[in-house]
């Protein structure tokens, strides 16, 4: 199955922070760690993106290795860091 694409601004939540992407993450895992960080579940990331929440836990545990974090929580701090 190809990487789901990163939905235009306007299809996307409205609450994400103002964060901008790191450069060692793609759209889609940036996307949905900006969403995560926002409050949003799993599945309420998977229903609005059109994914499963398994491949959404996936994104989430991908982005968190690609920026060595070591929990959820400290990869959304470093997303809040991001320049």
């Amino acid at each position: 199955m190809p990487p789901r694409k990163a939905l235009p601004p306007s299809e996307r939540m409205t609450t994400t922070l103002g964060l901008r992407r790191p450069a060692v993450l793609n759209d889609i895992e940036a996307e949905i760690l900006s969403l995560y960080a926002c409050g949003s579940t799993r599945a309420e990331i998977a229903a609005h993106i059109g994914l499963s929440a398994h491949t959404v836990g996936h994104y989430l545990t991908t982005a968190k290795d690609k920026l060595r974090a070591r929990s959820l929580a400290h990869a959304v701090y470093l997303l809040s860091r991001a320049d």
